[in-house]
């Protein structure tokens, strides 16, 4: 297991709306129940807002289980036994996201702070309260290139919205294209970032001449009414609707930001964009290639089979889930393939919603093995 260091300070945040600067303690109760049903080569972590004190009523309860196998049944499983004691002290329950690493991953990662393993070292709390042992975050570059990876991710799925008239979810994953670009440039500058969906935030937190540089493409409030319009539909049905600029101009410039950010990032880091191992290869460009094709009329470089998969998913769940589990079963398919019974899976979450995690791959990663925690 790893070792602790800092004991929680209790509050009154039990019945608080926000945190206040104080971690949940209803958060930490749901995370000890799932350790409980767990095996000791496996560590539940409390991480994200509900760990930091940032957290809002609806903030999603984040917890990483270190050396847990990555398929979607055990997630599943896990997911269900949190629930039981989410349910129990919580009312309404929010959205419990399960993050599995194995423990090579999270030795793997736990020093790069942009990475999902690094966050968890340096914000994580225990199911005791406590922090894990101090490490430094030193190396940005894992983390770094996943939030490069997820850049192009919501980028290319921008660009294929805009061209099919989906303009809600063109603008969403616009946002999220920026909001990991521009993380990704704090992370090879080894700037923590610790805000939570407010790109307004991130964008402060950069070196002066890339703050000026952001305004000059996308101002503050703009900036303010895209996450404004975003931030309601993660975990609502219904998105507020957009009457500024056009979402194809926002689509464009999150295309350029995201571009130029990107060639900025690799060149501070001394990498090329062939290290990034990007989903999508069209060329040699800071973003494989995306960060040059034209924003209207994109061709989407899935295959018809999947488009018209995403296409279903949208119409026959767009009014049953939030815009956030919608993104997140389309990057999903994007990075791993749609399952091939979708439309039975389709059918099964339009009568329980409950059950969307089964639109997922089956696979959630590489499928590393799981062993034993490194020694402390």
């Amino acid at each position: 297991m790893a070792a602790v260091e800092r004991p929680l300070q209790t509050s009154d945040t039990a019945e608080a709306e926000s945190g206040l600067g104080q971690p949940d303690p209803r958060a930490l109760a749901v995370a000890r129940a799932l350790q409980d049903q767990l095996p000791d080569t496996q560590q539940v972590v409390l991480f994200g807002s509900r760990a930091t004190g940032i957290w809002k009523p609806h903030s999603d309860i984040d917890l990483a289980v270190l050396g847990a196998p990555s398929d979607l049944q055990t997630v599943g499983e896990m997911g269900e036994l949190a629930r039981i004691e989410a349910d129990a002290v919580y009312s309404p329950s929010p959205s419990i996201q399960i993050t599995p690493l194995s423990w090579p991953e999270f030795e793997e990662g736990r020093s790069s702070y942009p990475h999902v393993a690094g966050q968890v070292q340096l914000w994580g709390l225990t199911t005791t309260g406590d922090h894990l042992s101090p490490m430094p975050q030193g190396s940005p570059w894992p983390g770094v290139q996943r939030l490069l990876q997820v850049s192009q991710r919501h980028l290319e799925a921008a660009l294929a919205h805009t061209g099919d008239n989906r303009m809600h979810f063109s603008l969403f994953h616009a946002l999220s294209a920026m909001e990991t670009a521009v993380k990704a440039s704090l992370g090879a500058h080894r700037i923590c970032f610790d805000h939570h969906h407010d790109l307004n935030g991130f964008v402060a937190d950069l070196p002066d001449d890339l703050q000026l540089w952001m305004d000059s493409k996308i101002s503050h409030s703009q900036r303010k009414a895209l996450v404004d319009f975003r931030n309601p539909s993660l975990y609502d049905r219904i998105a507020e609707r957009w009457t500024l600029d056009p979402p194809e101009e926002i689509v464009a410039t999150a295309q350029q930001v995201c571009g130029e950010l990107a060639k900025h990032v690799l060149g501070c880091l001394g990498k090329t964009p062939r290290d990034v191992k990007y989903d999508y290869w069209l060329s040699d460009g800071s973003l494989g290639g995306l960060e040059s094709v034209p924003a209207l009329g994109y061709r989407s470089l899935l295959t018809e089979p999947e488009q018209m998969a995403i296409g279903a998913l949208h119409v026959m769940l767009g009014d049953v889930l939030p815009l956030a589990d919608l993104s997140r079963i389309e990057c999903a398919w994007r990075q791993r393939g749609i399952p091939d019974d979708v439309a039975a899976r389709i059918g099964a979450v339009m009568a329980k919603p409950a059950a969307w995690r089964t639109l997922l791959p089956d696979e959630l990663d590489d499928g590393s093995e799981t062993d034993q925690p490194p020694a402390q």
